[in-house]
């Protein structure tokens, strides 16, 4: 179980590359921020930290703006400093189909259809504001979240280490200040610190396990199993009756399905069938998960 989780991605979904141009007053942008909170740079000294602030150009970015797209040639490295920005990555509709045909041929079952009636089709209103940026997003193929980051965490090392493309999409969910420093000189610092080889290896190695287990739950579970899933690891247990959890406020369908990797008709399908089952129920913004042993069962948690 965990926390909550933020409000849904409704980034610009246009296929022009982002720019990744020079802030025109990149000083003033930083204004009196440093780079003393970052994780990865952490084991500096300080005056290591200011040589890299010194490299780093300022960006600042606005909700829904998008730092780069999946297949974008930069290799620039982003140390957040303050904001929260969320990685997304996008199958290919081809693949998502072909997935689905082959479910189907093993007796799994593809996702389900919208429920009619109870409380899937009257929460499917709440997702209006993000329903426009969720399905421009689904025509390029089905979009899972891969993390959500705030300040102190850094993305796009990846691109910087091997010069390939972007394997996802970074996308701010909030006003967020970030510090760029260009692919080669990070691996210059990388080169010429072991303790932050050490950690950047380290990253790696959480990433590749995080992978790991994104692939077994999409080739194992159906999309409404990973729905259960994520409300699962979203539940916390009720304050007002322990043998209960509750999910307050509970994200948006569009969020929850960014997280499972479907759509957000079939998130409202699932709590639907949940809610008509007894399972759970609503109460304002919250969801009460009144059978949480019977919620892991069907998440096959």
């Amino acid at each position: 179980m965990g926390g909550t989780e933020s409000p849904g991605l409704t980034a610009p979904l246009s296929h022009e590359r982002p720019s990744h141009g020079e802030d025109t007053d990149s000083e003033a942008i930083r204004g009196a921020a440093t780079l003393d909170g970052n994780q990865l740079l952490s084991n500096l000294s300080v005056d290591s930290r200011r040589e890299v602030e010194a490299l780093c150009r300022w960006r600042r970015l606005g909700t829904d703006e998008v730092v780069f797209d999946q297949d974008d040639p930069s290799q620039d490295v982003y140390f957040i400093v303050e904001g929260r920005l969320r990685i997304v990555v996008y199958r290919a509709p081809e693949d998502a189909a072909a997935r689905n045909a082959s479910r189907r041929e093993a007796g799994a079952g593809g996702e389900a259809a919208p429920a009619e009636g109870g409380a899937g089709d009257a929460e499917a209103d709440e997702d209006r504001s993000d329903g426009v940026a969720f399905e421009a997003l689904a025509d390029e193929g089905t979009p899972m979240t891969l993390v959500e980051m705030v300040g102190g965490d850094t993305f796009g090392e990846l691109s910087a280490i091997d010069g390939r493309m972007r394997s996802a999409r970074a996308v701010a969910l909030e006003p967020t200040l970030l510090a760029v420093l260009d692919g080669p000189a990070f691996m210059d610092r990388v080169f010429n610190h072991p303790d932050l080889a050490i950690a950047l290896l380290r990253r790696v190695a959480g990433y590749l396990r995080n992978s790991n287990q994104r692939m077994y739950n999409l080739s194992t579970l159906t999309a409404k199993q990973r729905v259960y899933m994520q409300l699962v690891r979203l539940a916390e247990v009720n304050p007002d009756r322990p043998t209960q959890w509750i999910i307050n406020p509970l994200p948006a369908h569009t969020d929850i399905a960014f997280w499972a990797g479907t759509k957000r008709e079939t998130v409202a399908a699932a709590i639907g069938w949940l809610a008509r089952e007894g399972v759970v129920m609503r109460q304002n913004r919250a969801l009460i998960i009144r059978y949480p042993s019977r919620l892991k069962v069907l998440a096959h948690v």
